[in-house]
C-alpha cells in the first residue's frame, strides 16, 4: 500500500493533499468508501499525473466489489506511473477474484521486478499459481517468501496447508510450530497444528493444540468444534456433546460441526436431534451428512454406526 509519506510527495498542493487525506483515506479505510468515486474524480480532475488518485479510486471500488472497474482504474494509474509494484499488485488482487489468474500472475511478475523482495507479492502470486496447479511454481515463491522474512505467519501457513494437501504432514507441522515458536499466541497455528494431529490420528497432541486454541480465544466456536470432534474420535462422547453444543453457541453451526453432532446425539441414544442435525448438515450439501440418514430411519429411534467418516 501506498504511505501517507508517499502521497504527500505526490500531491501538487494542499488542496488535494487534504482531499486525499481528509475525505479518502479515512473513508476506505475505515468502509466509509460509498460515495466518495466523487472526491477522487476531483483529485483526477485537478491532476491527472497522479497515480495516486486513480489508484485509489481503483482500490475503493475494489473494496465495494466492483473489480471490473476497479481494474481500469488500477490501469490508468499504472500508465501514468508505471514503476509503482501495489498498482499492479492490487490490479492482480482483483483479477484474482475475477478468476483471471494468468493475467493476475503477469501482473505479480511485473510487481516483483519492481520489488522483488517483497514477501507479500510473493505470496499473493504462490497463492494465484495455486489457484492452476502450479505448485512446484507456487512451492517456489513460498520458500523465497519465507527466506526474506522467516516469521511471515502467512507464507508459512499456506506452505503447511500446502504440505498437508500433498501428505508431507511433517513438513506441515514443522511449518505450524515455527509460527508458534515466533508467536506462542497465534490461535490459527494452534488450531490449524491440531488438525493435522487429528488426521495422522495424534490424538492426545490434537487435543493439546484444540485446548490452547479455546484458551487464547474463547469467543470462537471452531477450538470447540475440533475439541469435540476429537473427544467423538477417541470415544468420550458426552464430552463431545457438551463442546459441539459450545460450538454451535458461539455461532459456528457449519455443517462439519452439526455432522459430528448428529453421530455424537446417535451414540449417547438422542434419534431424534441426531436426525435433526444430520438433515441439517445434508440441507448444507454434505453428502457425508445425507449418506447417514439413508441408513436409519428418522421416524423410530432406530441405532446406526457410522464409523468410516472421514477425518
Amino acid at each position: 500500500m501506498i504511505s501517507r509519506q508517499l502521497l504527500l510527495s505526490l500531491t501538487k498542493d494542499l488542496r488535494l493533499t487534504a482531499i486525499m487525506f481528509g475525505v479518502l483515506w479515512e473513508e476506505v479505510f475505515q468502509n466509509r468508501i460509498y460515495g466518495t468515486s466523487k472526491d477522487y474524480n476531483l483529485a483526477i480532475k485537478k491532476d491527472p499525473t497522479v497515480g495516486a488518485a486513480h489508484y485509489y479510486k481503483g482500490f475503493a471500488k475494489m473494496m465495494m466489489g466492483n473489480d471490473i472497474e476497479a481494474i481500469k482504474d488500477y490501469t490508468k494509474a499504472i500508465e501514468v506511473e508505471p514503476d509503482k509494484a501495489e498498482y499492479y499488485w492490487d490490479r492482480a488482487q482483483s483479477k484474482i477474484t475475477l478468476e483471471r489468474y494468468g493475467e493476475a500472475i503477469e501482473d505479480l511478475d511485473k510487481a516483483l521486478t519492481i520489488d522483488s523482495l517483497n514477501p507479500d507479492i510473493l505470496l499473493e502470486r504462490a497463492q494465484a499459481k495455486q489457484k492452476i496447479d502450479e505448485y512446484n511454481s507456487a512451492f517456489e515463491d513460498l520458500d523465497k517468501a519465507i527466506e526474506i522474512q522467516p516469521d511471515h505467519k502467512y507464507a508459512l501457513m499456506n506452505r503447511a496447508f500446502l504440505y498437508s494437501e500433498i501428505g508431507l504432514f511433517d513438513a506441515s507441522i514443522e511449518d505450524f510450530s515455527t509460527i508458534i515458536k515466533y508467536n506462542d499466541k497465534d490461535t490459527d497455528a494452534y488450531f490449524s497444528r491440531g488438525l493435522i494431529y487429528l488426521k495422522i490420528r495424534k490424538k492426545n497432541l490434537a487435543i493439546d493444540d484444540f485446548s490452547r486454541s479455546i484458551e487464547l480465544s474463547p469467543q470462537i466456536g471452531r477450538g470447540y468444534y475440533a475439541l469435540g470432534k476429537a473427544m467423538y474420535i477417541m470415544g468420550n462422547y458426552q464430552d463431545a456433546d457438551n463442546l459441539l453444543q459450545m460450538a454451535v453457541d458461539k455461532n459456528f453451526r457449519q455443517d462439519d460441526a452439526l455432522f459430528f453432532w448428529g453421530l455424537t446425539k446417535n451414540r449417547l441414544g438422542n434419534y431424534k436431534k441426531a436426525c435433526e442435525y444430520l438433515q441439517e448438515a445434508c440441507e448444507m450439501g454434505m453428502d457425508e451428512a445425507c449418506d447417514s440418514l439413508q441408513l436409519i430411519d428418522c421416524g423410530k429411534p432406530t441405532k446406526f454406526l457410522m464409523e468410516n467418516h472421514s477425518l
